[in-house]
């Protein structure tokens, strides 16, 4: 199945509309904070410490902000958000991100052309980390190869499709950035949710039964089965009245009376009738 690009984006337009403002801002924040901090640390030749500390917890809470935008529409709060799940759980978005800059680094080591597609295989590890928070760091990037597996290129294209976007952010000293980093962050979004959807991930469950829910021709089948028990007895159950009543008329003939007076006896035993008279 095919990922349209100019949907997606249409859709992140759709989900960022009402919220240009708190995006702008938090990708400034982000930005601004890496950028002075990051400054200060090299200065001290600490530029690893910024790196760790910083930008990638930063990249990652900027990066799931925009997925909790699409997924709630709540875009207020979102430099509080951020830095919420940039910090909050600090352990696994620091393991996250820096295992995933690890593969990165190290892929791109060998070679570029092999460095950008295990970039696009490991695109989808932050969305993976926060839909599943059972799953370590290096499970995430395996499930996001999974997911990725023949769709590499298709992210590349709509990438790429930002292209004269960026060119428009050169022109304006890169002020643009501030709206187009959301812009791709939340694309980046409704793709994975469409992949999702393509790969058959994150269907529910019934609560209940704790397995899938039944289809409609199955539960026919069952409606059918139990009107067919209920016919069963119903018939066994006639069965047995008239067996009774063909008893009670023998009984009636036997002893010389009318067939709607039996059951009638002086005595108290039950089985007198069935005794030979005397």
């Amino acid at each position: 199945m095919e990922i349209e690009n100019a949907l997606i984006k249409e859709r992140a337009l759709a989900i960022l509309n009402g919220h240009w403002g708190n995006a702008a801002l938090t990708t400034l924040v982000s930005v601004l904070l890496s950028s002075v901090v990051g400054a200060v640390l090299n200065a001290l030749g600490l530029g690893i410490v910024s790196v760790v500390l910083i930008d990638l917890p930063l990249g990652f809470g900027f990066t799931l902000v925009f997925n909790h935008l699409m997924k709630t529409g709540d875009g207020e709060r979102m430099v509080q958000r951020m830095f919420n799940i940039a910090y909050g759980d600090f352990s696994r978005s620091l393991a996250v991100s820096v295992l995933q800059a690890v593969f990165n680094f190290l892929w791109f080591l060998l070679l570029i052309i092999p460095g950008i597609i295990k970039m696009y295989s490991y695109a989808m590890t932050y969305y993976i980390a926060e839909d599943y928070p059972e799953l370590d760091a290096n499970k995430c990037i395996d499930k996001s190869k999974e997911m990725m597996d023949g769709y590499k290129f298709d992210l590349f294209l709509l990438h790429l499709s930002f292209l004269g976007w960026a060119l428009l952010c050169i022109l304006t000293l890169g002020i643009g950035a501030l709206w187009l980093r959301p812009y791709i962050a939340t694309s980046e979004v409704v793709f994975y949710e469409r992949l999702k959807e393509i790969k058959g991930i994150g269907k529910k469950e019934d609560p209940v039964n704790d397995g899938p829910k039944k289809s409609r021709t199955e539960e026919l089948l069952e409606q059918k089965g139990q009107v067919a028990d209920d016919n069963s007895m119903s018939a066994i159950s006639n069965s047995i009245n008239s067996l009774e009543n063909l008893a009670k008329e023998v009984e009636a003939e036997a002893n010389g009376q009318d067939s709607e007076n039996v059951g009638a006896s002086s005595s108290d035993d039950p089985y007198d009738r069935w005794k030979p008279k005397m």
